[in-house]
């Protein structure tokens, strides 16, 4: 604990991973989990082992602002039910990592304190939302983080910062609380820098928790024990490109070369052509009217004190019809139905994370320049597994010439959580180029 406090103290000054820190808590937590070893007690599977929760994942105690300006007062005054369980098996939570507000944009940006930096590059954005807590993983500031994925908010800044992270199964981890009920997008999930630590997060942290309706049966599965299974034999299909737009061609060669790790672990792998309908407004009518139901009624307030973007979308969300509400459902259903027939053919699916590398950002506010690019281009390989809820997560593939992380993407079958960490582990067996840290300090 002294070495990760120690870490954050030399480092967090110009990354800003956290925006909540509890060191002396943290410390009395270590120091009674040395006594527990001491006595013999019965350890949990992460007994004494330090780690990070997205501000938005209530922690007792620490900050649940969701980095927005109209909750920088709020502290959790309860656990969520994943805070409850990584506590029990003895997880000590250092602190709340940084999101930008609401979740609403996938760049590190966030108006409640400074922009959250890409330790690979200052210049380059970290992704997001869950932006804090994958950097930290990447800067070594803690071994083991949790974030949430609505529209990719894990996979995007574990691509941008070369860690891993996955998106469960919807309803796999529950989530609470949570607005949109059934039609909820978002996912909680473990972020590590191997698939063994992926695999041991999801293990605590997974289950059926009576007070959210969304979460799955508690399945007989050993999470750990997917990760040392062989992948020999099974079917990749590899989709370069999902639906119409392209690819960049420097993301492109590094996650053609990165197939090479599911062909030395003996897999067939096979191209398949664009495969996707643009389901872009469908997501984006979901997406929005999630946060017009959390600050719709406070729009005045979004107005003055908020990111105009996320006003922007508020107000969008607020003109979502009960049409278009069913005519989303229906985007899914078609997703659904078109991913669905792959998986009748194929074990996993695979394709570059994100459509380009890590964006350039203006130093002021820490966003691109293009608004286009930043609303919903370059991520458009992540959301639609938040609208089928089917398991992806993100592993790095390699660095670009500029030395910049790129991932490469595992979709599993529905609810096949266990095999999108088998083929993450046998990724990161048979491919170490993408395993680097960025420099110390």
């Amino acid at each position: 604990m002294t070495a990760c406090l120690d870490r954050i103290e030399r480092t967090d000054k110009r990354l800003h991973a956290f925006t909540d820190l509890a060191p002396d808590a943290a410390l009395a937590a270590a120091a009674a989990a040395d006594d527990e070893v001491r006595r013999g007690d019965q350890l949990g599977l992460l007994h004494g082992v330090p780690i990070a929760v997205k501000v938005q994942i209530a922690a007792k105690g620490l900050a649940y602002h969701k980095g927005s300006p109209l909750f920088a007062k709020d502290i959790a005054d309860f656990d969520a039910p994943a805070t409850e369980r990584l506590r029990a098996a003895g997880a000590i939570i250092v602190g709340a990592t940084a999101m930008p507000e609401l979740g609403h944009l996938a760049y590190g940006h966030t108006p409640v304190g400074p922009t959250t930096r890409n330790p690979w590059s200052h210049t380059h954005t970290c992704g997001g939302s869950s932006s804090g807590s994958a950097v930290a993983l990447a800067a070594g500031q803690v071994p083991l983080a949790f974030g949430t994925d609505g529209g990719g908010s894990i996979r995007i800044p574990a691509s941008c910062c070369g860690v891993m992270g996955l998106k469960p199964s919807l309803g796999r981890v529950p989530y609470l609380p949570l607005v949109g009920g059934r039609d909820a997008v978002s996912h909680l999930g473990p972020m590590a820098r191997s698939a063994a630590d992926l695999a041991l997060g999801l293990a605590v942290v997974a289950g059926q928790h009576e007070s959210d309706w969304n979460t799955l049966p508690t399945e007989n599965v050993d999470y750990r024990q997917a990760t040392t299974v062989s992948v020999r034999g099974s079917r990749v299909a590899w989709a370069p490109q999902l639906g119409q737009d392209a690819v960049d061609p420097s993301v492109l060669e590094i996650c053609g070369k990165a197939l090479e790790a599911f062909r030395a672990a003996e897999c067939s792998v096979e191209p398949i052509p664009p495969t996707l309908s643009d389901a872009t407004k469908e997501w984006n009518d979901l997406f929005s009217t999630l946060l017009a139901a959390q600050v719709g009624h406070r729009l005045d307030e979004v107005r003055e004190k908020s990111d105009q973007s996320l006003a922007q979308m508020v107000q969008a969300g607020l003109k979502v019809s009960g049409i278009d509400m069913l005519a989303a459902g229906s985007g899914r259903r078609r997703l659904w139905a078109e991913i669905n027939s792959l998986f009748e053919r194929y074990d996993v699916l695979i394709t570059p994370t994100l459509l380009m590398p890590p964006l350039p950002i203006n130093g002021d506010n820490g966003r691109p320049d293009d608004p286009y690019v930043w609303t919903e281009r370059w991520f458009r390989h992540v959301y639609p597994f938040n609208m089928t809820g089917q398991p992806a997560a993100s592993v790095p593939a390699g660095f670009t010439d500029e030395g910049l992380p790129v991932g490469l993407q595992i979709v599993g079958a529905r609810y096949a959580d266990a095999e999108v960490l088998r083929f993450a582990s046998a990724f990161e067996t048979h491919w170490p180029q993408g395993q680097a840290h960025p420099a110390a300090d």
